[in-house]
């Protein structure tokens, strides 16, 4: 410390240290070379050790999507045939309706004919609506 002749303050003189911090990182489940090689030479056989579990976790990785593709596949194919049950019913529901409103007209009963068609024309008004309802999107 000095002291100014002037001034009865003590003087500090201020250095400028600055630190550079280096940081490596890395991502997956292998190191690269040179902190494998650390490894290697702090636990000998430690490399081929993390390579195992590399293999392993990319093996149960692909057994994992193999199972959610085939999921998927059944899951469509389950949509499929239940979307083809459904009109395949639907159509068959509607001719036979059609055939007893015909049957119905034929041997003289009109208020049978009439309810037959007024079910038939409200079941496929209520699927049209439904069906409408399930394809846009909710707000």
């Amino acid at each position: 410390m000095q002291l100014d002749s002037m001034n009865t303050k003590p003087q500090t003189q201020t250095s400028n240290i600055e630190k550079i911090v280096v940081s490596t990182q890395f991502s997956g489940p292998v190191p690269p070379p040179e902190t494998l090689a650390k490894y290697e030479g702090i636990l000998p056989g430690v490399a081929e050790r993390i390579f195992k579990m590399a293999e392993n976790e990319a093996a149960a990785r692909i057994r994992i999507e193999e199972k959610e593709t085939d999921n998927e596949v059944r899951l469509t194919k389950n949509i499929v045939r239940s979307s083809f049950l459904g009109v395949f019913f639907a159509f068959a529901s509607v001719v036979l309706l059609a055939a007893v409103a015909c049957f119905a007209i034929m041997n003289d009963y009109p208020a049978v004919a009439t309810g037959t068609v007024v079910v038939i024309a409200s079941v496929a008004g209520m699927f049209i609506l439904f069906r409408n309802r399930k394809n846009k999107p909710n707000v």
